[in-house]
Parts: C-alpha cells; structure tokens; sequence
C-alpha cells in the first residue's frame, strides 16, 4: 500500500510540474517576429512627458546594439501611456538620431532582455529638451 501511496504521489508531482512548465511566458516567438521585420529608416525612440506648459522630460534611444532596428526595439515595447495622473506622455519613432534631435551625453545602458542600446536624457534637472525632440512626439514647444 506505501508503494501504490508513494507512486501516485510521485506521478501527481510529476504532472504539476508538466503543467507548470506549459503556461510560463516565452518572449522568443515575439522577439524573432519583430527582429524580422522590416525596417523604416528610424534611427531613434523618444519618450517625452509634459507635467505643465512649460515642463518637459524626457529620454532618446538610438545606437541600437542586439536589435536589429529602432522600429522593432518601439514594437516590442509599444510606447507609453498618452496620460497618466495629469502628466501627458508620448513616445514616438524618428527618422533623426538623439544628437540631431538635441540630446546630448548619452551613455550605454543593458536593458532587462539583454538588449544594448545609447540612451540621453532630457529635463529641467539637466540638460533641457530641445524643441524638436518636444516637436517629434507631437507635443507643441513652449
């Protein structure tokens, strides 16, 4: 009887851990489909957030390293949220690099999926957004 008891318990365990192993996420068929996918020309991804009239913040994404392309790093992610608690953000793709935009001092960062790409940054902390990078997520430039 403790081997029959012992048996079922073993194979009960088995088959959780069969069902365990069948609903964890797998990104590769989803990264594959957007590394071949053709590409636009876009050099860089903006992210921009406008928290008055005046206040922007924001980051660049460009020299893309493991990626095929700007578009598929942007399809991957979908952009952002257009409201959030009265902050207004928009991301966007643009044909221009993060320095013709008028980012300036990027630096290379590894994102969590092991993706590689330079990043500049925006805001009244630092160096402040130019207007074309306001102007290529569609927001207005004071």
């Amino acid at each position: 009887m403790k081997k029959i008891s012992l048996l079922t318990t073993i194979i009960l365990l088995w088959a959780n851990c069969l069902q365990l192993q069948r609903e964890e996420k797998d990104d590769t068929g989803m990264l594959l489909a957007n590394l071949l996918t053709p590409t636009s020309g876009n050099e860089s991804v903006v992210f921009m957030e406008q928290t008055d009239p005046y206040t922007f913040n924001g980051y660049c994404l460009d020299s893309f390293y493991g990626i095929v392309s700007a578009d598929s790093y942007y399809n991957m992610h979908g952009g952002v949220p257009q409201a959030d608690m009265g902050v207004y953000q928009a991301s966007a793709l643009s044909a221009g690099s993060c320095s013709a935009l008028g980012f300036s001092g990027g630096y290379l960062i590894q994102d969590s999926e092991n993706l590689s790409f330079m990043k500049y940054e925006c805001g009244p902390q630092g160096t402040h957004c130019k207007t074309a990078a306001i102007e290529a997520v569609g927001f207005t430039a004071p």
